[in-house]
């Protein structure tokens, strides 16, 4: 599996699909411990989620855990409103020449509204 893409913060609406790509990709490592789970989300940052990773890092080092470091992104870069978003963009979706497409756009959006 592919390393998910870097987040760099600038639209959170996306947030919570990259994030739920980085917890699927960290279920492959089972055995990796709170500061390697955090490591791994910080090479996949950029820009401003990556100056927010690094003043986290420097102020808690190994004293962080994974669990307060996954509330604190998802507090910072949830986008409250994505299932309303998303619901709105299933009323927009219209059939485009294949059922395929149309069905698997209407499951994706359907799962996150």
């Amino acid at each position: 599996m592919e390393n998910p893409k870097k987040f760099d913060g600038r639209s959170s609406s996306t947030f919570n699909q990259w994030w739920e790509a980085v917890t699927m990709y960290q279920g492959f490592y089972p055995e990796a411990v709170d500061h390697q789970k955090i490591a791994c989300v910080g090479i996949l940052l950029t820009d401003t989620t990556l100056v927010w990773h690094l003043h986290r890092y420097r102020g808690l080092r190994d004293n962080d855990t994974w669990a307060n470091y996954t509330a604190a992104i998802r507090a910072e870069y949830q986008n409250e409103r994505e299932a309303a978003d998303t619901q709105l963009k299933l009323g927009q979706l219209r059939y485009q020449g294949s059922i395929h497409a149309y069905l698997t756009e209407f499951q994706a959006l359907n799962n996150f509204a």
